[in-house]
């Protein structure tokens, strides 16, 4: 269910109130000793206000642009695509932000295969990500999300003509890519592929290490990673595949590949701790090589 922007944010407690603090002038708490006059800082706190304190989300340079947090995010995005807003993802204290909107219906591949064209808008207060509207397509089963290149980049305006033009650029945009995902996706799910072609394609684009050329280590860890990959292709062939016979097919391939990198691969972090929000952000980086690989290879 959808849902407006504010709606959404709100539910997370991403549309905070933020301050910004001249720093240079204290040495206690937060604040740093730096150069300057007390009239023009050369840095600045950016904190999250709540009820009892101030939280510090990053310095910044005097000279850099003050915004009313997300608000005016969920404003740009409720004016382009009112009712369209269906999750909200908040990282750290709020350091970074991560929108998702719908604007088209589901498409059935087959086999109820569905995939759904989303966008999602990003923003950071930490100076890490600068306002910028991507295309996203979702995939139901496992939630594979496939996130694209920025379709737009955002500046902090309200003026609605500027804003209309960027409605349109974003929904062209939007829809290209959409349309060029299902055509692949449909094109690969007649591709048929058997165990033994999906094994070569792993061992192509993951060989493992001989040992006179690494250490023990890092041999484990690539032998982790073609486990998670492996896993993920038998999970394919069980649900549109024949597991039985060993036989998938190209897309049940690349979602292998891009599967395991979101959910297993680029989820953990040190001590094999779990993170959906390690893994988005490498998504919006575009830190998936894995995935990238993928698709090369099964394009040919």
């Amino acid at each position: 269910m959808t849902q407006t922007a504010h709606e959404i944010m709100e539910n997370v407690g991403a549309l905070f109130d933020v301050e910004y603090v001249p720093a240079g002038f204290q040495d206690n708490g937060f604040y740093t000793r730096v150069p300057g006059d007390a009239g023009k800082p050369m840095y600045k706190w950016v904190n999250r206000v709540t009820r009892d304190n101030s939280v510090p989300l990053a310095i910044h340079k005097g000279s850099y642009p003050e915004v009313d947090g997300y608000k005016h995010l969920a404003d740009m995005a409720e004016f382009m695509f009112p009712l369209s807003s269906k999750e909200c993802t908040l990282f750290g204290d709020g350091e970074r932000v991560l929108l998702v909107q719908q604007l088209t219906d589901p498409v059935d591949l087959g086999d109820g295969d569905t995939i759904q064209s989303n966008i999602i808008w990003v923003s950071s207060l930490n100076g890490t990500w600068s306002t910028k509207v991507y295309d996203m397509t979702e995939r139901f089963f496992c939630q594979n999300q496939l996130i694209g290149l920025p379709l737009i980049s955002v500046r902090h305006t309200r003026n609605h003509d500027n804003l209309l033009s960027m409605r349109v650029e974003i929904l062209e945009g939007a829809k290209a890519r959409a349309n060029a995902w299902t055509s692949q996706a449909r094109e690969w799910k007649d591709q048929k592929m058997v165990d033994q072609q999906f094994f070569e394609m792993v061992n192509d684009l993951m060989p493992i290490p001989e040992y006179n050329h690494t250490n023990d280590l890092v041999r484990d860890r690539m032998k982790m990673k073609r486990s998670d990959i492996l896993n993920r292709w038998y999970v394919e062939c069980n649900e549109y595949g024949d597991r039985d016979e060993g036989i998938g097919d190209a897309w049940c391939a690349y979602n292998a590949f891009q599967g395991a990198e979101q959910h297993y691969i680029n989820a953990k972090g040190r001590g094999h701790n779990w993170s959906r929000d390690r893994a988005l952000v490498k998504a919006v980086d575009g830190k998936t090589p894995l995935a990238t690989q993928a698709f090369n290879y099964l394009r040919g």
